[in-house]
């Protein structure tokens, strides 16, 4: 089964309104084939943040709906995740002089399970066609990471916020009599609900509710009426990998990019004997290259999970502390501070790493010792307990505490080939906060849980090549429907709810959608 667990660059078709209708129907097929769609946005701004994180959540959903209705969505990015099946083989991780005797044993050899999967990754560039706010913050951090306003408004898909028009609605149907209806904004959204495909996000109430103004009719003026729209637009479910992370799987930070780089580092990196791997194939030659940009993702060639274990002190002081924790920081490049996530990453995962390196040695001395024990005792019973048998024993015993110091000391510098290797990848990083591009990374994480708290049902080997939908796996039904609420203990769960039925333009658009795909 082709594919790797360890990736440099992801390929990101970018679509405008010059190739929308020549990449259509790669889209189109790579979402309807898809196990999962992992979705982003970039917006033009998002008003004022505190009305958005009101205690009330009515109140919440009520503010977040204006902000909706005077921005806009800049960009949209779908990365299409196609399971293709899951492999699983025996792998032995002792030492080359190990290896007869592990294989005789059956010691040391343990079991990866291999989840493959085809991925397609789309950057579609939108330009709304009314008046809407650019806030400067907004615009600002956007131009910061690459975004080109003056290629958005010369080239971006462009769309009608809310409910359609008169005009649009006649304009649809006398495309659709004439079986040619032609691809567009709204069309982005009705490809996801015509396939019936579980939708992924991170932190997804923001995009949720912008991409439901913005690309499928008004909104509901009440949050449960949202969310039994929600629930009967994506019966396959939503899945948010924010909620997961900090409810299920509890890590020390959650926001994108550092709980991709983790699990990229941890899926590419890990060593222990039973262990999950996802592995990724880009598939070639279905979209002409000249709509495709990488983003680069590469690697450090040191950090703590390859046992470089760098000196915490010197890193506290290096990194920049909010940006470590929360992933944004007010100074933004102007602050002295490092925000390269690699550091950051190993901050984190010194203690983990020095435990890991601990037990190893343990394990190590545990079997020299066995080894050891037969030969130690031929001798003493040779030279009957001659005294300068302990003193050279003493001398051993200090020479491992000696040596195992200066190992310590020798893993606690932090070398400038080290520092440097983590800024160079900083710096040459492309894609960060292009819609598609962390359209990928929060598809990719969504990989990686999937392959940690779920399993595939039935026999393994026969499902390769099918194409795995995510109602197959056992055990995925846990994770569905609950959307991150920020300064919330309990998710907001998507659902039809006995107090609130689904909304009239919902009703409306959802027949037309479903009129269309007949």
């Amino acid at each position: 089964m082709p594919g790797t667990s360890r990736f440099s660059e992801v390929p990101v078709v970018d679509i405008n309104a010059n190739n929308i209708k020549e990449v259509w129907p790669s889209l189109a097929l790579a979402v309807k084939t898809a196990t999962f769609v992992a979705m982003d946005t970039e917006l033009s701004g998002l008003g004022n943040r505190k009305l958005l994180v009101a205690k009330s959540l009515p109140d919440r959903y009520k503010n977040l709906c204006e902000v909706a209705k005077t921005r806009s969505v800049l960009s949209l990015g779908l990365s299409c995740f196609k399971l293709q099946g899951v492999d699983q083989a025996a792998v032995n991780q002792t030492t080359p002089s190990d290896t007869t005797a592990a294989d005789a044993s059956g010691e040391g050899v343990g079991h990866i399970k291999q989840w493959h999967f085809s991925v397609q990754t789309f950057n579609v560039l939108l330009l709304c066609s009314e008046d809407y706010v650019v806030e400067p913050d907004a615009l600002k951090f956007l131009v910061e990471h690459g975004f080109d306003f003056n290629r958005q408004y010369a080239s971006g898909v462009s769309y009608y916020r809310g409910k359609e028009s008169q005009t649009e609605t006649e304009s649809e149907k006398a495309k659709s009599a004439k079986k040619a209806a032609g691809p567009n904004a709204r069309r982005l959204l009705d490809i996801l609900l015509w396939s019936n495909v579980p939708i992924v996000f991170h932190n997804g109430f923001v995009d949720l509710v912008f991409l439901y103004q913005n690309l499928y009719t008004d909104l509901p003026s009440n949050v449960q009426t949202f969310l039994a729209d929600l629930a009967e637009m994506f019966p396959e479910g939503i899945l948010d990998t924010k909620y997961l992370v900090e409810f299920v799987d509890r890590l020390p930070a959650s926001y994108l990019e550092y709980v991709f780089r983790k699990w990229q580092r941890r899926n590419a990196l890990q060593t222990s004997t039973e262990r999950h791997e996802v592995c990724v194939e880009f598939p070639q030659g279905s979209v002409n290259p000249a709509h495709v940009t990488c983003s680069h993702c590469d690697l450090p060639s040191t950090c703590v999970e390859m046992d470089y274990i760098p000196k915490a002190a010197v890193l506290q002081n290096l990194v920049c502390q909010s940006f470590g924790g929360h992933g944004w920081c007010s100074k933004g490049k102007q602050c002295p501070k490092s925000h390269a996530i690699d550091l950051i990453l190993d901050l984190d995962g010194i203690k983990t790493a020095k435990n890991r390196k601990r037990r190893r040695k343990l394990q190590q001395h545990k079997g020299q010792a066995a080894d050891n024990e037969e030969s130690v005792h031929h001798e003493s019973m040779e030279d009957d307990g001659d005294a300068s048998d302990m003193h050279d024993g003493s001398e051993c015993g200090n020479a491992e505490d000696q040596t195992g110091k200066a190992t310590d000391d020798n893993a606690d510098t932090l070398t400038e080939a080290y520092l440097k290797s983590s800024f160079l990848l900083e710096a040459g990083r492309s894609g960060g906060h292009r819609a598609g591009f962390d359209a990928f990374m929060t598809g990719f994480i969504m990989a990686c849980l999937l392959s940690k708290h779920t399993s595939v049902d039935g026999t393994e080997e026969s499902v390769f090549g099918a194409g795995i939908k995510l109602k197959q796996l056992k055990k995925v039904d846990h994770l569905r429907n609950k959307v991150y609420a920020t300064g919330k203990d309990q998710p907001l769960i998507v659902a039809k709810s006995n107090f609130a039925s689904t909304s009239k333009n919902h009703k409306e658009r959802i027949e037309r959608v479903r009129k269309t795909s007949a």
